[in-house]
């Protein structure tokens, strides 16, 4: 019996820290998977678990910004909106949005395909909220409908030059003209993983030819335009329409790219999907993609493992299907290294930062994520400071506690840069102080978490 009550205080301890981690991990969970996180997020994913909530996100309908744009106008009476109100309704729809998982990867994607701000968008709130729209309609599919859905957006070929382009303004070179290759290359697709040549961006770019309205504004046949027609300008254009490829238009020559021939095709579309397909499907694709979707999801500088282990699943999704998004996403928020790490910590680690782009111009960015794991807990959240010497470390480090700590048992965990758990140990009561040995570990920037109920602290100390 004596040694029943001596074990007692021990399990309710060990069952008190499950506890707290699966609330930890089930909070920042949340803050990576959402924009907004919601109180019947919180419920579901504490009943279902990640994979389960991830699941039935997929299944939610879309709730789109061009709709909650029109809503938002309608109820402020505005007839024409500005970039302020643009950025107002995106943060309604997205503030009350049940399918957050789509809201916060169709973010994502948006800061992957930055368009050059240096376009006037004055005025075009509802263009962009309708290509931005894309994202949220195509971030479960497959990467290819992605980049088709774009590619014929009028916004998209307005930003990057390929409008109304035929073989021979692109044969002379200019350079607005190569834009969209050079986007599809560096930035949608292969990114630094693979060379490319001039020719290659000329060769690109042909494929891009022919491509005009197929449908006008209102306002368009009011000024006396009979009917969509090659060579009319962007502003007669209706943006809700995808365009048309005109047969007349594009170069109907095969196409020499990265290697490999791309013979030419019936209709320029298919030579458009043709040429996509081909650059979607190649290894390096895979990797830079990976790379660049880790970072504009998580805002984190990922390690070359977690890359990886993403581009596989980019590669083949398990039923030999290459770019399937919603594995991706998956593959990313459900790591099962990753989730050991809460959101904080990662955000502390190297930030990677969008460039300001037409959509940033429109949505604002996402707060912090240590910020937003802190406001969006349902606890009232005790900073402790963690003063970490010597710091760089060559062998030992020792961790001591800031007077915020209350002093009683306590989690301390050590990360890597890419979120990956190497130490785990605990503080028992009225320990302060507590010696780490590094000698083994590899020269690199680490995070210290401790947490406590709802005291938390975060260190951090480089190892030399």
């Amino acid at each position: 019996m004596r040694r029943m009550r001596s074990i007692l205080p021990i399990c309710f301890f060990c069952l008190t820290w499950c506890l707290n981690a699966q609330v930890s991990f089930d909070e920042s969970f949340l803050s990576q998977a959402s924009v907004q996180v919601q109180a019947a997020d919180r419920h579901q994913v504490a009943r279902l678990g990640p994979q389960q909530w991830f699941e039935a996100q997929i299944r939610l309908d879309p709730q789109l910004t061009e709709a909650g744009l029109d809503d938002y106008l309608a109820q402020a009476g505005w007839m024409q909106p500005s970039e302020n109100q643009m950025t107002t309704a995106w943060q309604a729809v997205v503030a009350n949005a049940p399918d957050q998982l789509r809201q916060r990867t169709a973010y994502a994607l948006s800061r992957l395909f930055a368009l050059p701000d240096q376009v006037n968008w004055q005025g075009e709130a509802f263009a962009l909220a309708h290509c931005y729209d894309q994202f949220l309609q195509h971030t479960f599919s497959s990467y290819e409908e992605v980049l088709l859905a774009l590619i014929q957006h009028p916004v998209t070929a307005h930003a990057l030059g390929y409008l109304n382009s035929t073989t021979a303004t692109v044969m002379r070179g200019e350079s607005k003209q190569l834009q969209v290759a050079h986007h599809l290359l560096s930035r949608w697709t292969i990114g630094q993983e693979e060379r490319f040549s001039p020719q290659d961006l000329q060769q690109l770019a042909l494929v891009f030819t022919g491509f005009g309205a197929s449908e006008l504004t209102e306002f368009a046949y009011l000024s006396g335009y009979d009917g969509p027609a090659f060579g009319q300008p962007y502003s007669a254009i209706a943006p809700s329409f995808p365009l048309h490829v005109y047969r007349d238009f594009h170069d109907q020559g095969a196409k020499q790219l990265l290697g490999t021939t791309l013979p030419a095709r019936p209709t320029g579309l298919e030579e458009v999907r043709a040429a996509i397909r081909h650059l979607v499907q190649r290894p390096s694709t895979a990797t830079h993609l990976s790379r660049e979707l880790i970072r504009h999801l998580l805002q984190v500088e990922p390690e070359p493992v977690f890359v990886d282990r993403v581009a596989a699943v980019f590669r083949d999704n398990g039923q030999g299907q290459w770019g399937d998004l919603k594995a991706v996403w998956a593959a990313i928020l459900l790591d099962n290294e990753l989730r050991y790490c809460p959101q904080d910590v990662l955000d502390l680690s190297k930030r990677y930062q969008t460039p300001n782009t037409a959509w940033s111009n429109y949505l604002p960015a996402l707060p912090g994520v240590e910020q937003s794991l802190h406001q969006d807990c349902s606890l009232d959240m005790v900073q402790v400071d963690l003063a970490i010497s010597p710091n760089p470390v060559a062998s030992t480090t020792w961790i001591a506690l800031g007077e915020a700590a209350p002093g009683r048992f306590a989690r301390v965990r050590i990360v890597n840069s890419a979120g990956r758990q190497l130490w785990i140990g605990v503080l028992r009561a009225g320990q302060r102080e507590l010696a780490i040995n590094v000698t083994d570990w590899p020269p690199s920037l680490y995070f210290v978490q401790y947490e406590e109920g709802n005291y938390r602290g975060i260190g951090r100390f480089v190892k030399s």
